[in-house]
């Protein structure tokens, strides 16, 4: 299993909350919603990936701020984009942000597209 771990500042040992599965092969930090955006870009598949998603990311452009929900929604249009070859069925994924309401917002979001997934089951 592969780890995409989305943090401005902790490590992934840092995050002793959340009970991450057993026998990951690979992690992946990234810092920023640019670097989300670059690896995601470069996804042939979802599956054996877990996502693991901060809301607060201190990243900054143009006077807009780029969240973890902003990450959230990149990675949801990617895959809507790449239906051909990404299947939402093999979406995994875990918030592990300290910030309640920007935990609630990035779940709610990916959630709301999962469930109208699969019961609208989108063509591909």
């Amino acid at each position: 299993m592969q780890i995409l771990f989305l943090d401005d500042e902790r490590t992934l040992d840092q995050v002793t909350w959340i009970q991450y599965p057993p026998g990951v092969v690979t992690l992946t930090t990234v810092r920023d919603y640019y670097e989300f955006r670059v690896f995601v870009k470069q996804l042939l598949s979802l599956k054996n990936i877990l996502f693991s998603f901060d809301h607060d990311l201190q990243c900054f452009e143009d006077g807009k701020e780029y969240t973890g929900l902003d990450c959230a929604k990149f990675l949801v249009e990617h895959i809507i984009d790449n239906l051909h070859y990404l299947d939402p069925n093999d979406l995994n994924y875990i918030v592990h942000s300290k910030n309640p309401c920007g935990k609630l917002n990035i779940e709610s979001y990916i959630n709301t597209f999962i469930n109208m997934y699969t019961n609208e089951n989108i063509s591909r």
